[in-house]
């Protein structure tokens, strides 16, 4: 209905946590592999990084890491 906002806030914050990967390297992988443990066998890796000024290279670290 276009209701942005009220769409965003009924996402429940555990949706995030369970859906996404968030924290370092080591955290990520272990998050990974319990997708995997449940049978995901796909997915898509969009990382976001924070700092701007370095964002390309710790994209590209972070792409690296997960290959």
């Amino acid at each position: 209905a276009g209701d942005r906002p009220g769409a965003i806030a009924a996402i429940p914050d555990a949706f995030a946590g369970d859906h996404s990967v968030i924290g370092s390297v080591e955290a990520g992988r272990a998050k990974v592999q319990r997708f995997l443990d449940l049978g995901i066998d796909r997915a898509v890796l969009f990382p976001v990084v924070p700092d701007a000024r370095d964002g390309v290279d710790r994209f590209v670290e972070t792409m690296a890491a997960f290959a």
